[in-house]
Parts: C-alpha cells; sequence; structure tokens
C-alpha cells in the first residue's frame, strides 16, 4: 500500500463516520418519541383497566369504585402528565394536585417527560371538526365500560369521534413526532 491509499481509505472511513454520526441524533430523536408515545398510551391504557377492573382507592368505601383517567395541561406544563382517580365523580381531575402535578389527592402517578421531548398539543374532532384544547384535558374511564370520557372544564364532551395528542422531539416542530389517537370506545392507536 502507498501512503495515497492509505490516506485515501482513511478519508473514506472519516466520511462515512461523520455521516452516521449525523444521522444518529435524528435516530435516537425518532425511537425516543416512539417510547414516548407508548408511555402515554400504556398510562391511559392503565387508568382504563384500573376503571374496568374495579381498583379501588385506598380512601374510598367499601363497594365504590372511582373513576379513572389522565390529566394534560399542555398549555404550561407540556412535559409532564398525570394519572388520577376521580374520588368525586366529577368527570376530571379536580384536586389541587392535578395542577400542581404532585402525587396526592385524586393524583396516583405523575410522569415527566425528559430529553426535551413534550405534548405539543392534545386536539378532539367532532365530525370533521379539529378542537384544540387550551387548558386542561382529561380522558377518564368509567366503570363498568371501556369507553373514554373526554373533558375540558368538568362535563364530557359530546359527540367525539376521537382525540389526538401530538408529541415532538428537542429538535422542535421539525423534528420527529408521533400522534396518540384515542376513541370514545377506548381504542388507542399510535402513529
Amino acid at each position: 500500500m502507498t501512503l495515497v491509499e492509505l490516506v485515501v481509505v482513511l478519508s473514506i472511513f472519516a466520511i462515512m463516520t461523520s455521516v452516521v454520526m449525523f444521522n444518529y441524533k435524528t435516530y435516537e430523536a425518532k425511537v425516543d418519541i416512539k417510547n414516548l408515545a407508548s408511555d402515554i398510551a400504556l398510562q391511559i391504557v392503565d387508568a382504563q383497566k384500573s376503571a374496568a377492573n374495579g381498583k379501588l382507592n385506598s380512601s374510598a368505601g367499601s363497594g365504590w369504585v372511582p373513576e379513572y383517567g389522565v390529566y394534560f395541561k399542555t398549555a404550561t406544563s407540556p412535559t409532564k402528565f398525570a394519572e388520577f382517580a376521580d374520588l368525586n365523580s366529577s368527570d376530571n381531575c379536580s384536586s389541587s394536585n392535578c395542577s400542581n402535578f404532585s402525587v396526592g389527592g385524586e393524583v396516583t402517578n405523575v410522569v415527566s417527560i425528559s430529553k426535551g421531548s413534550y405534548i405539543s398539543e392534545v386536539d378532539y374532532y367532532v365530525g370533521a371538526s379539529k378542537n384544540k384544547v387550551t387548558g386542561d384535558f382529561n380522558i377518564v374511564f368509567k366503570r363498568p365500560s371501556y369507553s373514554a370520557c373526554f373533558t375540558t372544564s368538568g362535563s364530557c364532551i359530546s359527540n367525539v369521534d376521537h382525540t389526538e395528542i401530538l408529541v415532538y422531539s428537542q429538535l422542535g416542530q421539525g423534528g420527529p413526532s408521533a400522534t396518540i389517537q384515542i376513541y370514545p370506545s377506548g381504542r388507542i392507536q399510535i402513529q
């Protein structure tokens, strides 16, 4: 081998390494965003199972089963959401722990999103009409049904076709994203 051949081979390896390293950040962001979407969907499924199975809260009296749900506040807290037990049957997370995202009261679990990813927005569709949620949003499941109730101001929104939760990576609106669709029947789908 001559010195020129060695330099050419090393240059080819350097170019290939730089291409791989450049694309690795995008690949990692795609994996992170899919994992985040799966985690959110699993928390929603956990609330659905808790409601359907009649999981009792320790403070509840015997025979009474609360509703369970997931609480979002994307306008002010796009990196957190909470799972809750609706102890007062108000169809939403109404304790002060909800807005503070602290475990206690109705809040049974708080999930903090890391690695710069965030929940961009929550929308619900009535027919073909898209409605962007600007405040609090709850997905509530009541026993014995698997069906979901979507609330923005304390009462179930009627005629909802589905809800979409959009999540983005740290790369921003142009970067990798995922959409979680929740249907009133209780079906959950990740795109």
